[in-house]
């Protein structure tokens, strides 16, 4: 079925409808078996059991496991991870983690955090209907001005190479490829090989619980003089196509090829084929590729189609509109911890649409004076998003 959009009409917001589908919007390419994986910010805790807080238990009147309600960071997936029992990763995590003293003091701030959600709930409910207008009324002021800096004239590429540190020991290490390897020790992971990814071993993840979860798993120990090395490969393909190229991180880049496009004739989905080849070139490693008008949308898409992978989202607002409208909260970069935005049972927004659709009450909700949306930073992201911001971030 038709699945509606906001349009702006001066300050009002309508719903007319586009295709779910999104059929002839977003474009991939790929010479392996395509994966989903949920962009995650890496984490670096100092405690091995850098969990989230135990849900509440109890459906129906019935009690269950306090594990099946529980997410963290360590349960969330990555590209390699489509397959692997999810049940189990949570139960093994969960119960790993639950005696820590970290753990503990997750579960405290998780506390504090649930305290002022009811609190703003609170103030929302007690809003008049005067109020909301006024909210509804601020909300269609900043859409009509995010709109108006809408420009979709740029290509971006956002360049995020597949299991890096992991794929650079493969390289001295052939014999790893097909076993379950990670880079790091029983205290941390700083990333594993798709073998060990099918057993729900992922990077920021302490040792000692991957080596639970997959009791024949290798460690290798990290050697980042040879990754920067390696990474330095990659940055002189990338120079190539954008000598002003944004890094960020070792195995990850944002290029701005507009003006290459245009000098060589060339379409976006073609410099993202063409760099990919020439990075396997010069390194013996894969990498993934989104092409987009914009760099957080240039992000979401580059890890559509791991691993060695490209995917595109065309240059046109309905073809935004189409690619965000279903789009997993968690999969938009820097908007939310890998165990998901604010938590959904908080908001019970899932996707960047339930965000828009309840533009009204978040901005009510996540602001304490206003509804200024850009003085709330989540629903900020979203926008900038939404409205093919500009800026590089």
């Amino acid at each position: 079925p038709d699945a509606p959009e906001y349009i702006v009409s001066g300050n009002q917001l309508s719903l007319s409808a586009v295709p779910a589908s999104g059929a002839g919007i977003v474009h991939a390419a790929s010479s392996s078996t395509s994966s989903a994986e949920l962009p995650q910010h890496k984490q670096t805790p100092l405690d091995p059991e850098s969990a989230q807080h135990e849900q509440p238990a109890a459906v129906d009147g019935a009690s269950k496991p306090a594990w099946q309600d529980y997410n963290s960071v360590f349960t969330a997936a990555k590209a390699g991870m489509q397959n692997v029992d999810k049940e189990k990763v949570k139960k093994i995590v969960y119960e790993m983690s639950k005696d820590s003293a970290h753990f503990r003091n997750e579960q405290r701030k998780q506390a504090q955090v649930d305290a002022k959600i009811a609190q703003l709930k609170a103030k929302v409910a007690a809003l008049s209907t005067a109020e909301l207008a006024g909210f509804q009324k601020s909300c269609d002021a900043k859409i009509t001005q995010l709109e108006a800096t809408r420009d979709l004239t740029k290509t971006w590429l956002h360049v995020d190479m597949d299991a890096f540190y992991a794929s650079v020991e493969e390289l001295d290490q052939p014999e790893l490829k097909n076993k379950p390897m990670a880079v790091g020790g029983i205290g941390m992971i700083c990333t594993a090989n798709y073998e060990a990814r099918k057993y729900g071993v992922r990077s920021a993840m302490p040792g000692f619980i991957a080596r639970k979860l997959c009791p024949q798993l290798v460690f290798v120990k990290p050697d980042f003089v040879k990754y920067t090395a390696a990474s330095e490969q990659t940055r002189a393909v990338f120079r190539l196509y954008d000598p002003a190229f944004e890094a960020g991180s070792l195995d990850e880049a944002y290029l701005d090829i507009t003006a290459y496009c245009k000098e060589h004739g060339v379409t976006g989905e073609q410099v993202a084929a063409e760099l990919r080849a020439k990075v396997t070139a010069a390194t013996q490693l894969t990498c993934s590729v989104g092409v987009a008008p914009n760099v957080m949308l240039a992000k979401v898409a580059s890890d559509m189609n791991k691993p060695n992978g490209q995917a595109k989202v065309e240059a046109s607002r309905d073809a935004v509109m189409a690619f965000v409208h279903d789009l997993p909260i968690r999969k938009v970069n820097a908007m939310c911890q890998d165990g998901g935005c604010l938590p959904p049972p908080s908001v019970n927004s899932v996707v960047c649409h339930g965000c828009r659709c309840k533009g009204v009450v978040l901005s009510a909700d996540l602001s304490i004076t206003c509804a200024h949306i850009s003085c709330t930073g989540h629903v900020w992201w979203w926008w900038w998003c939404y409205a093919g911001g500009r800026v590089k971030l």
